[in-house]
């Protein structure tokens, strides 16, 4: 199953810390995906979460990103596997958005996006 066309609907940062996140040496980071499909098995709302704390639990931040994805073709029979493929194929742009956020924007030049 092929990605016709994605883009992002909606990003959402929220900072739960007003410490200053660059010179904590450790941030854990926990990656949530939720996928709704609509629009006769042709499209998708894919919305990744990132929550981060620190080792002893304090909340540092949390990022969303909503993507419309459009499929090439109809999903037949959507089960867990075939959405997990689909998002497999966006993954890699995900991570160049929030990277490339973490970098300009927040901050956090040394922090990887969490693997899929």
């Amino acid at each position: 199953m092929a990605i016709k066309l994605y883009i992002v609907k909606k990003m959402n940062y929220e900072a739960k810390s007003t410490e200053n996140i660059s010179i904590i040496k450790e941030i854990l980071q926990e990656l949530s995906v939720n996928v709704g499909v609509f629009d006769e098995n042709k499209k998708l709302d894919i919305k990744f979460c990132i929550n981060a704390s620190t080792n002893e639990k304090k909340e540092l931040f949390q990022l969303d990103v909503n993507y419309r994805v459009v499929l090439s073709s109809v999903l037949k029979n959507p089960n867990k596997e075939k959405i997990a493929e689909i998002v497999k194929e966006l993954y890699p742009n995900f991570k160049n958005f929030v990277k490339d956020f973490y970098n300009k924007q927040a901050g956090l030049n040394n922090l990887e996006p969490p693997e899929f």
